[in-house]
């Protein structure tokens, strides 16, 4: 028989107050009172802390746990280091991805967010339109590729480009300058989801039925059948 779970004395709970790309900046209590805080740089160096009590809150930028001892932040792949604004373990993917393997959300750590350290796809809205909440991304026009949102492929290994997709003009493009993209679930493998992109065969664009969200779409399942092939697996470095 399992012993029960002992009780807890003083059992609070607290609310994670967080800044536009997800990083916690405050632990508020149940009646709003500040009990933690932090300021952070850019790259997720602490500036600043405060706490009203013994609190220790281990998440540090999306995605990251923080370690006392070794002072890194465990990133699920791999080990990141605020202090020298880099990664301090190697992409999983090697060189494959290109020559920078500790590079850090493209460098852009204001607007760009690295999770996991792999690429991601993430949606915006629409040129002209500010988010339009489920009406911009929820799991039944996801699924028909009817959602009021731009998708957009996201590349973590360094190398160029970025970003890519697929819009209106019946061409793929980068966008230089990303702003208000909201990640969405998944991470994939950075050399294979850039040869599963490279092989979609472009066509004129649809506002139904070849859209932005039909291209994306495209890519994963080519991602899905490359990640089958030992040839694929081979030259990306997974085998």
């Amino acid at each position: 028989m399992l012993d029960e779970e002992p009780a807890i004395k003083d059992k609070q709970v607290h609310l994670y107050q967080c800044d536009h790309l997800g990083t916690p900046t405050a632990l508020t209590n149940q009646n709003g009172g500040i009990e933690w805080s932090v300021e952070l740089d850019a790259w997720g160096e602490i500036l600043s802390k405060r706490s009203t009590r013994a609190i220790y809150q281990s998440i540090s930028l999306q995605g990251q746990h923080y370690d006392l001892e070794s002072d890194l932040r465990y990133n699920r792949h791999r080990y990141y280091k605020a202090a020298i604004q880099r990664y301090a373990s190697q992409d999983p993917i090697g060189l494959t991805g290109g020559i920078n393997t500790y590079a850090f959300a493209n460098d852009n750590p204001i607007i760009v967010i690295d999770p996991k350290g792999l690429a991601y796809f993430a949606y915006r809205p629409l040129s002209g339109l500010p988010w339009l909440g489920a009406a911009s991304n929820n799991p039944i026009d996801n699924y028909f590729n009817t959602s009021l949102s731009h998708e957009q492929l996201f590349f973590e290994d360094g190398a160029a480009p970025s970003n890519i997709g697929f819009f209106g003009d019946s061409t793929l493009q980068t966008e230089t300058n990303p702003q208000g993209y909201r990640r969405t679930p998944g991470s994939y493998n950075d050399c294979v989801i850039r040869k599963a992109a490279s092989n979609i065969k472009i066509s004129k664009y649809k506002l139904f039925g070849n859209n932005c969200q039909t291209w994306a779409d495209n890519v994963r399942d080519e991602y899905e059948r490359l990640m089958k092939n030992p040839d694929t697996l081979k030259e990306c470095g997974l085998l």
